[in-house]
């Protein structure tokens, strides 16, 4: 009987496993509408101690570059939660809005700040290489070389 359990629970586990592998792509939404931001920053992000250093600041016209970059690549989501790595990659993007609200999209997830000070992931995704291609236009090589493998 033990075994017929067991093996329940495992067949229970590999299809949750193989279900997260499967997701459909679509269009990133932005947390908040575009009127509503405030700034724009590419950051280097250190996981320990959540420690955000700008490194760029971007204009207004670059902002519109970016998220329209952005809106044009393939969005994922996670279906299984440990399919994903619980950190953002050591550079990312801060979309910092009016309100004290932070969208961090990252090279691994894409999560936010609360105004509180909380971090939240989502279960949204891009690419890694589409994402490193839209940060690769707005940051110098060079410094992007220092900081990202």
């Amino acid at each position: 009987m033990k075994k017929i359990g067991y093996a329940i629970v495992i067949a229970v586990v590999v299809l949750m496993l193989l279900s997260g592998c499967e997701n459909e792509s679509f269009t990133h939404e932005f947390r908040q509408d575009q009127a509503n931001i405030k700034q724009v920053e590419i950051c280097s992000y250190e996981h320990v101690g959540r420690v955000l250093t700008p490194i760029v600041k971007l204009s207004n016209d670059d902002i519109n570059a970016l998220l329209n970059d952005i809106r044009a690549l393939d969005c994922h989501e996670v279906s299984f939660p440990l399919d994903t790595p619980r950190t953002y990659g050591d550079v990312v993007i801060c979309i910092t809005y009016y309100d004290g609200e932070t969208e961090v999209i990252g090279i691994t997830n894409i999560g936010y700040i609360s105004p509180d000070g909380k971090w939240h992931l989502t279960k949204e995704y891009f690419d890694i290489e589409d994402i490193r291609g839209v940060i690769n236009k707005y940051l110098d090589p060079e410094i992007l070389s220092e900081i990202s493998d």
